[in-house]
């Protein structure tokens, strides 16, 4: 299809990636930025698999984990009136897409799977999986959930990764630079660069994008923990 309105929910979507754009206008990444404008030109195509394979993923992940549960209701109630814009598009996307499992990480009290991830638009192949809602060859979207109180630990992966942070203020860790993430932060990581997160009392939802090697490397700094996914 070549207009979002043919689409169902485009309409919706194409005003959701408007915002991120309108977002990202500030920062210096100029072929990201081009890979927004052409989305919005014109849709890309709609991932088939998904779309066949789609069920009542969402209803399981809830009442599996219901820390997921809690975390993401949390999160999208906490977006801040900077960003308010962005707001609507991601309710409507958390209930669309697939939410997957991260590994599991340390936390507070004990280990838990401390974070969820979920992919919008991806190539659909390889490492990139098969969940996403749209195709697009060089770029990954998605939304990302961590519960509060939890260390998601250093981990590195080929693509270059940005994170736009929706809401949460956690503790973030960039080639060894400690900052203060807090929603309305757009966060470069380089590709191979080592980074990792740690919520407090709030949960971390974000949107995550990636370009580069899709298809490529993803590991634990800690060669001990099992293999990476997502974030």
């Amino acid at each position: 299809m070549d207009n979002w309105t043919n689409i169902p929910n485009g309409a919706l979507d194409r005003d959701f990636l408007t915002q991120v754009l309108l977002h990202l206008e500030n920062t210096n990444h100029p072929q990201l930025h081009e890979i927004f404008r052409k989305l919005l030109e014109k849709p890309p195509p709609l991932n088939q698999h998904s779309m066949k394979t789609q069920k009542s993923s969402w209803s399981l992940v809830k009442s599996k984990l219901p820390l997921f549960q809690k975390s993401i209701v949390e999160g999208i109630q906490c977006i801040p009136s900077q960003i308010d814009s962005l707001k609507f598009g991601v309710q409507s996307l958390s209930s669309r897409v697939e939410w997957i499992n991260g590994a599991i990480c340390c936390s507070t009290e004990n280990p838990t799977w401390g974070y969820n991830f979920a992919e919008i638009i991806s190539p659909g192949t390889g490492a990139c999986g098969y969940d996403s809602l749209y195709l697009h060859d060089l770029l990954q979207l998605g939304l990302y959930v961590q519960a509060p109180g939890v260390n998601y630990p250093p981990h590195a992966h080929d693509a270059e990764e940005w994170y736009l942070v929706l809401s949460g203020n956690p503790q973030w860790f960039v080639n060894g630079e400690k900052f203060t993430a807090k929603p309305g932060d757009f966060i470069h990581h380089p590709p191979r660069a080592t980074h990792s997160m740690v919520t407090s009392d709030q949960p971390l939802l974000a949107l995550w994008m990636r370009t580069g090697e899709l298809d490529g490397a993803y590991w634990f700094i800690d060669e001990s923990l099992p293999e990476a996914s997502g974030g």
